[in-house]
């Protein structure tokens, strides 16, 4: 892994240490069984990525600047094509954010309107990240985690390897 990181254009520790985080759990998914484990170690992930981001402000800011910023087109529109079933059934699903949000509509307005991979993937992690609120904060287990979590792997797998090639 190390030597993966260090032939890489990046340059900063930081930002490689960020890269070994990120690898560090999605390993941790492949060496579980259970899916909410999987779920939970692939928003980890996730999350560890967000240090790419150019802001700081808040979390939901954060993981979109980095999918808008570090995502590739071709590479959302390859992880869209894959996950294309779980993301059209989180634009249908009406899931309500702690805010009174409504991340799905929001989804499904995007899907409708034709937006860039890049905007739908961004509108599909806001709902996973209402998903994960749920899990984390609730105890509540969604059937959309399986899904979601599918969808999670093949974000985070397109996202280090844009990020590698920068």
């Amino acid at each position: 892994m190390e030597k993966l990181i260090n032939g890489t254009k990046i340059q900063t520790t930081g930002k490689k240490k960020i890269i070994g985080r990120a690898l560090y759990w999605l390993r941790k998914a492949t060496e579980v069984s259970g899916e909410e484990e999987k779920f939970i170690y692939r928003w980890i992930a996730l999350e560890a990525l967000s240090g790419f981001s150019v802001t700081t402000s808040s979390a939901r800011r954060m993981l979109n600047d980095l999918l808008s910023c570090r995502l590739e087109l071709d590479s959302a529109n390859e992880v869209f094509e894959l996950d294309k079933e779980t993301i059209n059934i989180l634009g249908k699903s009406n899931i309500v954010g702690w805010r009174g949000r409504h991340p799905s509509i929001n989804l499904a307005n995007a899907i409708e309107n034709k937006e860039n991979c890049k905007v739908i993937l961004s509108r599909a992690v806001l709902c996973i990240y209402e998903v994960r609120n749920s899990l984390f904060h609730q105890g509540l287990v969604a059937e959309l985690l399986n899904g979601c979590s599918s969808l999670l792997r093949d974000l985070n797998n397109s996202l280090i390897r844009d990020i590698l090639s920068i």
